[in-house]
């Protein structure tokens, strides 16, 4: 039997990422990683996600992808969590400055 067990969704604390992260639980993903750039944002995408799907899979990670210490924090927090990802989603978009 294939399961699908953990999805991660870079960008997804709305627009497409957020969607992505919605049918990913819909798809039967039993744990679906929101990440956002502040744990704050990552939260309200998770908040609002489990209130509109009524699934309970959804998971707040602070990623920033413009800043290499927190892709560390967040490498290194996955793996104090033990998780396992089957699925990565790169939806988050770079800002050029």
């Amino acid at each position: 039997m294939n399961r699908h067990r953990t999805a991660l969704v870079t960008g997804a604390t709305s627009g497409l990422g957020e969607e992505a992260a919605r049918q990913l639980a819909d798809a039967g993903y039993e744990r679906v990683i929101v990440t956002g750039r502040t744990l704050a944002k990552a939260q309200a995408a998770v908040d609002d996600l489990t209130r509109s799907t009524g699934r309970h899979v959804f998971q707040a990670l602070a990623l920033d992808l413009n800043v290499p210490e927190a892709v560390d924090a967040a490498a290194d927090e996955l793996v104090g969590r033990s998780v396992v990802i089957d699925l990565l989603l790169l939806n988050a978009g770079m800002v050029s400055g």
